[in-house]
């Protein structure tokens, strides 16, 4: 007999882990306030920086997109910030799941199935002459519609269907890369680059791409006229990438508009082009919106109309976590623990694929053990916090699930970290295997909570539209200038939060632990609960366990 193989071994281990677990009963035998015995916690987060409300200036953003709750990502290649951790080796691709753009509103399906009408579409420009067309997002830079999708024609089709559906969609471009393989970037490419000392063109981030300086005038009436094509398309916004995220680049190069190696030329030049490309935008569609990738450079944030930013963990550390009164930023998770925390703040959800799919394989245990002996590590260090997140992925979404059911689930935040935590983690490969280790004992505790009850487990679909819908209610209490206010429970496991705008007041709350937790109001009253209908009176509520709490007067 041959010697088992990699994946045959993982999966006979998964299966005996499990099988020494034992089964349990259905959590509705499980006494209320009990804990299934669990290893690591959820994580709460609360802010850690100062707020910047009163300080921090934003764009004037239309009315819809200050009322849409989510984005919706089809694909979360190279979507920009939190989304791209929910890549999954192409397998979303447009091309996958469209043969034509006239079938774009099939995507608005998707969308409103989510709780949202608007979609962030990335992978909708032509690539490069001979590539996949599942990887066209590498080729940045001329931004046509995709022939094989039937090119413009189709494109301004599907558009205009979406948009007679009421229905919004948000195109990616790139701002601060042009790829060397797009026509522009052949022709301009290294005229337009950064260079660096010695006056060369700089090589990273992003090999085999040009790095352009905003201060020059042709690729900022390049970008200009992308702008103004894509909005007579009949797109509603623009996602431009890296900007909001990329700052204090110094370019050595004479003849850009810029003194050689002055310190804040490329600042002020992202600041000039995010500002032309909303104008050129609006000069077509006058309620066309601008994203940018992060609120890390805030001065850009007055040509903005909202940002994406890495999760819940990043937010709360920058000083837009109160502006969400303001402006809007959009993020999202792996666990519906962060799902609940980023609706509670008063941020928008950009929702993946992740989101509509069932739990795969027959286990958590199982599934993690299949993909790991699938897919191999890749041995960039830059690359291995992706490729794991695929296994994150795959244990949370059985989590996921399980919270939907009513289960009470271990915590696995502490071996799933994400984007930025225990970065030097994934430097060394040894280490990333043996976080794998530890993912693999905890999903083991979670196929054993779950137990029975894994053949009933569906993905989290109506749960999320149900969040959505209900951010979508709470907007004129949050989104029309409130302030907002952190608030104390007494509680570790419940953040919650306070918003008061001329609309009323909203207190929403959030509780990452498996037990039910009652915390105060923050004034008597008639209160109602956006999520479940119910109204509350008096001053206290009780926050489900790894439940949320959506409450407005007004």
């Amino acid at each position: 007999m041959s010697p088992p193989t990699r994946r045959e071994a993982l999966l006979a281990a998964a299966a005996s882990v499990a099988a020494c677990a034992g089964p349990v009963a259905p959590s509705a035998t499980v006494p209320t306030g009990s804990a299934v015995p669990v290893s690591g916690e959820s994580q709460a987060f609360r802010p850690s920086a100062a707020g910047g409300q009163g300080r921090l200036q934003f764009a004037d953003a239309p009315e819809w997109f200050r009322r849409i709750p989510a984005l919706w990502v089809p694909t979360a290649e190279s979507a920009g910030a939190g989304p791209i951790m929910f890549s999954d080796e192409n397998k979303h691709a447009l091309s996958r799941r469209i043969d034509s753009f006239a079938r774009l509103p099939e995507l608005l399906d998707s969308a409103q199935s989510l709780g949202t009408d608007a979609i962030h579409l990335v992978d909708w420009y032509e690539g490069a002459p001979g590539q996949d067309p599942a990887v066209y997002w590498l080729n940045k830079g001329d931004y046509l519609p995709r022939r094989d999708l039937g090119g413009e024609a189709a494109f301004r089709k599907g558009l205009a269907a979406v948009r007679a559906r009421g229905g919004r969609v948000v195109l990616y471009v790139e701002g601060f890369i042009l790829a060397a393989t797009s026509e522009v970037g052949k022709a301009h490419g290294e005229a337009w680059s950064i260079r660096g000392k010695g006056g060369r063109p700089i090589d990273e981030p992003y090999r085999g791409n040009w790095k352009v300086c905003p201060m020059v005038e042709g690729f900022v009436a390049h970008l200009e006229s992308v702008a103004r094509r894509v909005a007579g398309y009949g797109a509603s916004g623009i996602f431009l990438d890296s900007y909001g995220f990329q700052q204090d680049w110094v370019c050595t190069a004479k003849g850009h508009g810029h003194p050689p190696g002055d310190n804040d030329a490329f600042n002020r030049g992202a600041i000039a082009v995010t500002r032309r490309v909303r104008d050129a935008l609006r000069s077509v569609e006058p309620e066309a919106v601008v994203i940018c990738e992060g609120p890390r450079f805030e001065r850009l944030l007055p040509e903005v109309d909202g940002t994406f930013d890495w999760g819940i963990h990043r937010i709360t550390e920058r000083p837009i976590w109160n502006c969400q009164g303001e402006t809007d930023t959009f993020s999202i998770g792996y666990s519906l623990d962060d799902v609940h925390q980023l609706v509670a703040v008063g941020a928008k959800l950009a929702l993946t694929q992740a989101f509509l799919e069932r739990p795969h394989g027959a286990s958590a245990a199982a599934a993690l053990a299949e993909r790991r002996a699938r897919r191999r590590m890749p041995p960039d260090p830059e690359l291995r916090h992706y490729w794991a997140a695929q296994l994150f992925i795959l244990v949370h979404q059985w989590r996921n699930a399980a919270i939907v059911a009513g289960i009470p689930v271990p915590g696995i935040d502490d071996v799933t970290p994400r984007r930025g935590q225990r970065a030097k983690l994934f430097e060394d490969p040894g280490r990333v295997e043996g976080l794998m280790d530890q993912l693999a004992t905890r999903a083991a505790e979670l196929d054993r909570a779950i137990g029975r009850r894994a053949h009933t487990l569906g993905a989290a679909t109506e749960h999320v539209a149900s969040l959505c819908r209900a951010r979508a209610a709470l907007s004129p209490q949050i989104d029309d200038g409130a302030t907002m206010a952190s608030v104390e429970t007494g509680q570790p496991s419940v953040p919650a939060w306070s918003f008061t705008s001329p609309r009323g007041k909203a207190f929403t709350a959030v509780n990452v632990s498996n037990d039910a937790v009652r915390v105060t109001l923050p004034a008597g009253g008639i209160w109602t609960d956006v999520l479940g209908g119910q109204t509350v009176s008096g001053r206290g509520v009780a926050v489900p366990g790894h439940g949320v709490r959506l409450l407005h007067q007004g």
